[in-house]
């Protein structure tokens, strides 16, 4: 991946380490002509899943030609005619999201200080709705240890006002 096998061996060594991302890479197409572009990015936090080449060249369209010797047509498939590649990691910011392309020089390694991604305990909720579930719960049926038990009843789901 990297130009050195020194530089492998530190990419190979942050999977699944936590890395401060400042830049990331964007696919840019311009008619036939694909890129990628370094944009920087707010500082965040996330974890090195993987490695990968980003490709730069010039796509090439499908075709459909007319194959005379056996009446028919010939397909040629469409292909990226590679010039360059990029090297660079995935970073996920969270475990359920695509990952992000970083380049070499776009990330730093996570110290103590820098806080791991973390998302909300629950959803907010209306203090009417929590008195409504409080007090509906408190009438659920419930073995001698305190836990609930499933039980058929009737439910009112409207909140009382």
């Amino acid at each position: 991946m990297p130009r050195s096998s020194e530089e492998y061996r530190r990419a190979v060594q942050l999977m699944g380490k936590l890395v401060v991302v400042t830049k990331e890479l964007r696919r840019v197409c311009m008619g036939r002509e694909v890129d990628w572009v370094t944009t920087d990015r707010e500082r965040r936090t996330g974890w090195v899943m993987g490695m990968r080449r980003v490709q730069v060249g010039t796509y090439s369209p499908a075709s459909t030609t007319p194959d005379n010797w056996f009446g028919g047509e010939e397909y040629e498939p469409a292909y990226l005619e590679q010039r360059s590649n990029i090297p660079c990691l995935l970073v996920v910011f969270w475990a359920t999201m695509r990952p992000v392309y970083v380049p070499f020089d776009g990330f730093r390694e996570a110290t103590k200080l820098d806080k791991p991604p973390q998302l909300p305990r629950g959803a907010p909720m209306p203090e009417k709705d929590r008195q409504w579930l409080r007090e509906y719960m408190a009438d659920a049926p419930r073995d001698e240890r305190g836990r609930f038990v499933r039980a058929v009843r009737s439910v009112n789901v409207a909140p009382k006002e």
